[in-house]
């Protein structure tokens, strides 16, 4: 079993069958930021910090030399998504630092334009 889906089910037990079904880690991620999503509409902070935790993980240089396919796959699959999704980009303070989100600002600016990186450092009263 890959490390990153080893990780994933350890991390994330309660979501270990969609763990399990992912075909690839950009597919997992697809489905983690769904369940993020629905964690946040249904007030389930439980999945959508283990999902963070994960997030974290995934995008930490102590696994492994970044940049890398995990750590793409989870910028692509969660922190992107966020810019396509106004209802929960200002929710972001709640779950990364400024600094984890400015970070990949490029992303954010490449999937959701300048808009996008605004309504951001807005919601964390940045200038």
């Amino acid at each position: 079993m890959s490390e990153w889906r080893k990780t994933a089910i350890q991390m994330i037990p309660q979501l270990r069958r969609i763990i399990e079904l992912a075909e690839n880690k950009t597919l997992l991620w697809s489905e983690l930021v769904n369940a993020f999503f629905v964690g946040l509409d249904s007030g389930n902070t439980k999945d959508c910090g283990s999902i963070r935790d994960y997030y974290r993980w995934c995008v930490s240089s102590e696994r492994e030399p970044l940049p890398n396919d995990v750590q793409t796959s989870a910028v692509l699959g969660f922190l992107e998504r966020f810019a396509h999704r106004p209802k929960y980009i200002t929710q972001l303070p709640n779950w990364l630092t400024y600094r984890e989100v400015a970070e990949y600002s490029w992303n954010i600016k490449y999937a959701g334009g300048e808009s996008a990186m605004a309504t951001i450092k807005s919601a964390y009263g940045e200038p």
